[in-house]
């Protein structure tokens, strides 16, 4: 501050040039160096000049390539989801001149504003104790922490980011990053690391005069986000009333939508409803799914679900978070339904109870079961259904009773199916796909068990020596208290419960779908394995080949492999099997206690004539070597497989299932005199 409040004499600003060459600022002290009239300077203040003069040109070599690098890294992590950001932002000068900065020892960056005042420190908020209590709570309100700095946020996103705790499913809480003034965007680019703070890509940047109005126009733009944001650093003047107009506003689109909607159910003739539905009015019908981005597998079905109700002469809308931490929410319904006004409402693993203030009660709603949810087996809440109410069942035919039991007056079959616009026969094989036995699927080692050293070691062994394939829940149960028993824990209900989930959710995947993979790798087979996880198994990690996108390059993936193995514990109906061969590929499917019971996998292919099973490493290898070396054999398989999956198991046959259902449900309202016809809550 008193070098810049002196005169500009010579010696003055080379002492200035040393104190930024100290600051690492090079480029600030090349500036001072050249306004120097080196030839008027005594000798030796003109060596001094000179010698400086090298070093600060080698430091500014150094500086500006550092800039540039972390400059070119921030705007590709932006450009990620902020393209037309980033591009903005690429042609703009990088020369961080009139500041100054300073990195300390931990990380602290230390910025100064040069003026005609002298310098004026812009030390960024401490990263203290009471901060992360800070974002800590806003964590735990499941709040979307909204971070506003004019300096610093670089650190202050870095902290909130390591804080951040793992949400379910894969959610994330979003972070706003609010930044007027451009040139300190500008510097933090230069200087501030945002690779790991927006690698999960839950950090949106709004910079310069409009930021506010940016971020305002962002909020209410996707009806997933939750306007009502948390405020994390210093104080800002007038951000609370910005932010609660954004929610008021939120709040009034809302109210807009639901009321549209209602007043439409309200008016809603149930007679034509079903004329509709029936297809007899010339109108086409309208079917509203609900999915998450939080579940890939439900997700893709989905959009399988979406393309067979079009084959079959519907509208499909999907309703879904629109980033990584929108969520479902009342704004997110009311918006939905007014847009598609559907005459059906679909949903895999959900009923109408969960969501009933938020829907309409008077059209169908129609829940698939795939997983073993804890809302579907609650009586409190499946009792709550209404005759509006259809669902269907897709999993093992062991847990259909439980089902049945917690309220569900009927659960006809509806098993998974293919997409077979997407998993059609490509024309040739893809060879980087090539190889004797691929896998596609997820696989992690299952957590360990909190505060119980070896208990996840033990169960796996146990596990591992026991399961045949041929066992049922039963034997989980007493697995499990052997398990506890073993580790001095008492067996009560609650304690089974929770080891007979691990186990199954856990462990089972795990143990049963790296099994037969070692047999293979140990027998010198080419294998590929495709999914998150393989890469961090002990000696399969040279096998592992990443994840593939699904649809044509799954496709092409199914097509191309010799053999595909499909592990899927007690029930092996599963979606991948049936996209395998609508593909054209061969599978080698574990054998599962299931699949010859009624409505069980022989019931749907026919087990060694349209799939092959396999049980027991002996059986896998004979059959894996048999079916390598035998192409016709192989081949014979694959288009009797082919042939009954196109024509009995694709999703357009299974939702014409649907929509017959739907049907005849509401013949029988309209006999009944349509009871709860003007059911909108």
């Amino acid at each position: 501050r008193e070098l810049c409040a002196r005169p500009p004499t010579a010696t003055v600003r080379m002492a200035r040039a040393m104190a930024w060459s100290l600051l690492s600022n090079f480029l600030e002290a090349r500036r001072e160096l050249e306004a120097v009239d080196a030839a008027g300077l005594s000798p030796a203040l003109r060596a001094a000049w000179s010698g400086l003069s090298r070093a600060v040109e080698s430091g500014c070599a150094g500086e500006l390539e550092s800039q540039a690098g972390r400059r070119r890294e921030n705007l590709a992590v932006i450009a990620r989801d902020q393209p037309d950001l980033a591009r903005r932002f690429e042609t703009e000068p990088t020369d961080p001149r009139p500041y100054a900065w300073l990195v300390e020892g931990g990380g602290t960056l230390v910025i100064a504003r040069l003026d005609g005042a002298g310098l004026t420190l812009l030390e960024e908020p401490a990263v203290d104790r009471g901060l992360r209590d800070t974002i800590a709570k806003a964590f735990r309100q499941d709040q979307n922490p909204y971070l506003f700095h004019g300096l610093g946020y670089g650190a202050l996103l870095g902290a909130a980011v390591g804080l951040h705790p793992p949400l379910v499913n894969g959610m994330q809480i979003g972070f706003y990053v609010v930044e007027p003034s451009r040139e300190i965007f500008l510097l933090h680019l230069l200087f501030a690391d945002f690779a790991a703070s927006c690698a999960k890509g839950n950090v949106r940047f709004f910079v310069g005069e409009g930021a506010f109005a940016d971020l305002e126009a962002f909020l209410l733009a996707d009806a997933s986000l939750i306007p009502s944001v948390r405020t994390i650093g210093p104080a800002v003047p007038g951000l609370d009333e910005k932010m609660a107009a954004v929610h008021r506003r939120a709040v009034e689109h809302h109210d807009r939508a639901r009321a549209e909607w209602t007043r439409y159910y309200e008016a809603l003739d149930p007679d034509a409803l079903l004329a509709r539905i029936r297809g007899g009015t010339g109108e086409r019908p309208r079917v509203l799914f609900l999915t998450s981005r939080f579940t890939t597998v439900l997700q893709y079905c989905t959009r399988d679900l979406a393309r067979a109700f079009e084959a079959l002469g519907w509208e499909a809308s999907i309703l879904i978070e629109g980033c990584a931490f929108g969520r479902y929410n009342a704004r997110l319904y009311a918006d939905s339904l007014a847009r598609a006004r559907p005459d059906l409402i679909f949903a895999i693993d959900h009923v109408r109870p969960e969501l009933a203030k938020d829907l309409p009660g008077n059209v169908p709603f129609a829940c698939w079961i795939q997983d073993k949810m804890p809302t579907l087996l609650d009586p409190a809440v499946v009792r709550r259904q209404t005759e509006w109410d259809l669902a269907w069942y897709a999993i093992t035919p062991s847990w259909r009773d439980e089902f049945l039991a917690a309220g569900f007056a009927e659960l006809p079959y509806l098993f998974m199916g293919v997409n077979e616009e997407i998993f059609s026969l490509p024309e040739a094989p893809t060879p980087r796909f090539r190889c004797q036995l691929a896998f596609v699927s997820h696989n992690a080692m299952p957590p360990e068990i909190p505060g119980r050293p070896g208990m996840r070691e033990y169960l796996m062994d146990l596990f591992l020596a026991e399961d045949t394939g041929a066992s049922d829940l039963a034997h989980y149960d007493d697995l499990a208290r052997r398990v506890l028993e073993r580790f001095g824990m008492a067996p009560s209900p609650d304690s089974i419960g929770r080891l007979v989930d691990y186990t199954v959710l856990q462990v089972s995947r795990f143990v049963t779908r790296t099994q037969p993979v070692r047999w293979a790798v140990e027998a010198g087979y080419d294998v590929h394995l495709y999914g998150n996880g393989w890469g961090a198994i002990p000696g399969l990690e040279r096998f592992a080949r990443g994840t593939v996108a699904n649809g044509r390059e799954l496709r092409d993936l199914y097509h191309s492999a010799t053999v595909h193995l499909h592990v899927n514990h007690y029930m092996n109906l599963h979606q991948r099997l049936f996209e395998c061969l609508a593909a054209g590929g061969f599978l080698l499917a574990r054998s599962v206690v299931t699949d010859r019971d009624p409505n069980g996998l022989n019931d749907h292919l026919e087990i060694g004539r349209e799939i092959v099973t396999f049980s027991g490493k002996v059986d896998f290898l004979t059959k894996l070597d048999f079916y390598l070396t035998h192409e016709e054999e192989r081949r014979r398989v694959i288009e009797a497989g082919r042939a009954r999956v196109l024509a009995e198991h694709t999703y357009t046959r299974r939702m014409e299932t649907v929509v017959a259902g739907v049907v005849r449900r509401l013949e029988r309202l309209r006999e009944a005199g349509w009871p709860g016809a003007r059911g909108v809550e």
